[in-house]
């Protein structure tokens, strides 16, 4: 469980922090400390760095200029923690880059509400299913999630095997169906659709095969729901005659991750790959929350500059530079379907400008 979330710039301003639980925080670890640790952390490889406190484990995490620290159990993955902190990063470069400005004090709320989904929710259940041609490999990359062997020889799966994991990711329980191939079962392709979150098509990745797939799924997409992920797996690329997952992407029209699924051995790429899967899913839902909440924010911006503009209008000429700059933002907010962030903070200056004029206005 993570218990506390700090971002700091490089140069050691702190951006943002987030108390989850004040017990097991460690207040007397000061800025100075953190940004020297930080500093230390950017020395290394990988750019990440572990400390332990008593029962306390703390991550720093540097990406870009951007650097986070993470307070956690003693007994949590180290693994887990990186990703969560690689995530955390993510989120806040998006949105605000990497300026040392920080989180605005309007925005920390509804950033807070993210990090709180991104960290405190990871009960999220996910449902995945594998299609493709027959002899693609489906059944041994299951198999081997599975924590078993797979077969040796071809052998053609009759019906849907599932299980349940919660190693892929920990921000969800992963369901994860191997569908059988062959025409005869594919009606069991829709009926699994149904509810269904990520749809992973399966390739030998042999030319062959990926047109053969290529006219398969153009019949099944129909079935498929526009909020459902669809991505590819090229597997088997130890064959002599695999083509480089890139090309099976640009045939295929989504984003497609070379696999192999020989062997046990295997496992620790497959979990990376269906980890990074599961995770761009999750990821996305949160950026579109991010775009209501742009939306919403940009729709009370327009509101408030309107409502000033009526007002201004009745003091100052229609050709004044206030009003030619609010009418240029009216333009530019109609024409956005969202705004950045550094458009959101440039126009909160901007509507502070105009507020204090129309206040000089109004006692004049």
């Amino acid at each position: 469980m993570i218990n506390r979330v700090d971002i700091y710039h490089i140069t050691g301003k702190k951006l943002f922090q987030n108390v989850f639980n004040a017990k097991k925080s460690f207040e007397f670890l000061d800025d100075n400390i953190i940004t020297t640790i930080i500093r230390k952390t950017s020395e290394t490889d990988n750019k990440t760095s572990y400390l332990i406190i008593g029962n306390i484990k703390i991550i720093f995490k540097l990406e870009g200029e951007i650097a986070t620290v993470l307070f956690s159990e003693i007994e949590d993955i180290e693994s887990v923690l990186e990703d969560y902190a690689a995530r955390i990063i993510k989120r806040y470069r998006l949105r605000y880059g990497d300026t040392d400005e920080g989180v605005p004090e309007d925005e920390k709320e509804w950033f807070t509400e993210i990090l709180t989904r991104l960290i405190t929710a990871p009960t999220v259940a996910l449902k995945v299913i594998m299609i493709g041609e027959p002899n693609t490999g489906k059944t041994s990359i299951f198999k081997i999630l599975n924590k078993e062997e797979p077969n040796k020889v071809y052998i053609p799966s009759n019906d849907a095997s599932g299980n349940t994991f919660t190693d892929i990711t920990g921000e969800a329980a992963v369901s994860v169906w191997d569908l059988p191939g062959r025409e005869e079962h594919r009606w069991l392709w829709e009926r699994y659709s149904a509810g269904c979150d990520i749809i992973i098509i399966v390739t030998d990745s042999t030319t062959p095969n990926l047109l053969t797939t290529m006219e398969t799924w153009g019949l099944y997409k129909k079935h498929v729901s526009e909020t459902t992920m669809v991505v590819g797996l090229a597997n088997m690329q130890d064959k002599k005659d695999a083509l480089d997952a890139s090309v099976v992407g640009n045939i295929l029209g989504f984003k497609t991750y070379p696999l192999k699924s020989k062997s046990l051995d295997d496992r620790d790429e497959i979990l990376k790959v269906f980890r990074e899967i599961c995770e761009s899913y999750i990821l996305r839902g949160l950026e579109e929350a991010d775009i209501k909440t742009s939306q919403g924010e940009k729709n009370r911006l327009l509101e408030e500059i309107i409502s000033i503009k009526n007002r201004l209008e009745r003091s100052i000429p229609p050709n004044h530079p206030i009003l030619i700059s609010i009418n240029g933002w009216i333009d530019r907010i109609k024409a956005s379907s969202e705004l950045s962030g550094e458009e959101l903070k440039e126009l909160n200056k901007a509507v502070n400008q105009w507020t204090v004029k129309l206040e000089e206005v109004m006692k004049s």
